[in-house]
């Protein structure tokens, strides 16, 4: 009886690990999002075009694949720039080693942004994001057209050290213009919650979940097996006074003889 309560307890864990950490190709990819249709950035300046993305359960990094690519202002054909391979990343020329990088620890947790420095006038176009997860592939609703300007020369020293201090910005740098606002109170607060630090507390709580109720179980299955052990010892002790006769019987024979 203990001895079958053991074997569905340990089925049950298996289950329960399997519907916690299964295999990724269920996973379903939610908004998935560049936050804005156009960005104007500064040239020679550090710059980031925040990317998103969020999943129900947590991914494997080794499953992940993610590719950043622009078409060049004034052109129709498709560049690369930069690609995550698991643990890897690359880019397409060695020359954007340099310029273009992503936050491979976080991509895995949602942030796919793609940071830029510096950034120059040939950087203007429409950027595209692809994300791969075990050959399934996600896009984002629309791209993002990036347009670079020249950084405003003259004005008082004060002025310059001012724009200098305003171009080096923890969130992507905006310049003014009527076809794009700066980055909203609601943009501001998801990228510091969500992109950079990347730990949801969600997460937090899911994984300390797990682990409670996987420790549960696991008690519960030893104490299970020392039960069933024990029970088996004792009935073979049993078995073993009754097929082994009295000493005491075969003395008193051989007194009587």
């Amino acid at each position: 009886m203990m001895g079958s309560m053991c074997l569905h307890s340990f089925i049950f864990f298996i289950g329960l690990l399997q519907f916690f950490f299964g295999t990724n190709s269920a996973l379903k990819v939610e908004n998935f999002r560049l936050f804005k249709p156009k960005l104007i950035l500064k040239a020679d300046t550090w710059n980031i075009i925040p990317c998103a993305f969020h999943t129900r359960r947590p991914l494997n990094p080794s499953h992940v694949k993610l590719e950043w690519g622009f078409i060049p202002k004034g052109r129709k054909d498709y560049q690369p720039l930069v690609r995550l391979y698991g643990d890897h990343v690359r880019t397409a020329l060695p020359a954007f080693a340099d310029r273009f990088q992503l936050f491979k620890p976080l991509v895995a947790k949602g942030n796919c942004s793609l940071v830029i420095n510096p950034t120059v006038i040939e950087d203007s176009g429409t950027y595209q994001v692809t994300l791969t997860i075990k050959e399934k592939v996600f896009k984002p609703l629309s791209s993002i057209k990036i347009q670079v300007v020249h950084q405003l020369k003259g004005g008082s020293r004060s002025a310059r050290m001012n724009d200098e201090t305003t171009t080096k910005p923890t969130s992507t740098t905006i310049a003014p213009n009527q076809e794009t606002t700066a980055t909203t109170a609601d943009d501001r607060d998801f990228i510091d919650k969500t992109i950079l630090p990347g730990l949801k507390g969600k997460e937090k709580i899911f994984g300390i979940s797990v682990i409670a109720v996987a420790s549960f179980l696991v008690l519960f299955s030893l104490l299970g097996l020392f039960v069933w052990f024990a029970d088996k010892q004792m009935k073979k002790e049993k078995i073993g006074d009754v097929e082994s006769p009295p000493s005491s019987s075969s003395s008193d024979n051989e007194e009587e003889s």
